[in-house]
């Protein structure tokens, strides 16, 4: 009896030794998204608080869950507003380039206008050198919108799927 009364008084200082391990981690977890700064250096650091998080190990029937409950509701909102942040800054180099397709679409046609005022051959092939140029220019743009726009789209099919998958494991 003795034994066994000293293997789990070791087996609750284990438990209690990991709950503060693991309160101490949703602290910083907690810290790192009250910052609102969605960095390489935040994202690694919340990557390496679900590394320490798993090397703590078990926190005892009572609490375990609880804290995990914790940690995964501040990890909830750091990653929903990384993944907004991401949005945002996809959706303005978007924009910024349909604003640059415009821009080159306003000089190809001067340029075209340009060809069509002129007589001289060298001129003329200049010219369409120019086009030439712009619209590959262009077509590269709209390769890359298309780019923006499929990651923009798998960004909120991943987050659909998952709020699928959290409420079906949550009935």
């Amino acid at each position: 009896f003795e034994d066994k009364k000293e293997y789990f008084e070791s087996l609750e200082e284990q438990y209690k030794e990991a709950v503060k391990k693991k309160e101490e981690l949703i602290s910083r977890a907690n810290d790192i998204t009250q910052t609102a700064e969605f960095s390489k250096e935040n994202t690694e650091a919340m990557i390496n608080i679900d590394k320490e998080w798993k090397e703590v190990g078990f926190a005892g029937y009572k609490k375990n869950d609880e804290l995990w409950k914790k940690l995964k509701a501040i990890k909830d909102v750091f990653w929903d507003g990384k993944r907004a942040d991401s949005q945002k800054r996809f959706k303005e180099k978007k924009e910024k380039k349909e604003e640059l397709i415009a821009s080159q679409r306003e000089q190809l046609n001067k340029l075209q206008e340009d060809v069509y005022a002129t007589d001289d051959y060298e001129t003329i092939h200049d010219l369409e050198r120019q086009i030439a140029r712009k619209k590959e220019f262009i077509e590269k743009l709209k390769e890359e919108i298309s780019e923006l726009e499929s990651r923009l789209n798998n960004d909120v099919a991943t987050k659909e799927v998952v709020n699928v998958n959290t409420e079906e494991t949550n009935e």
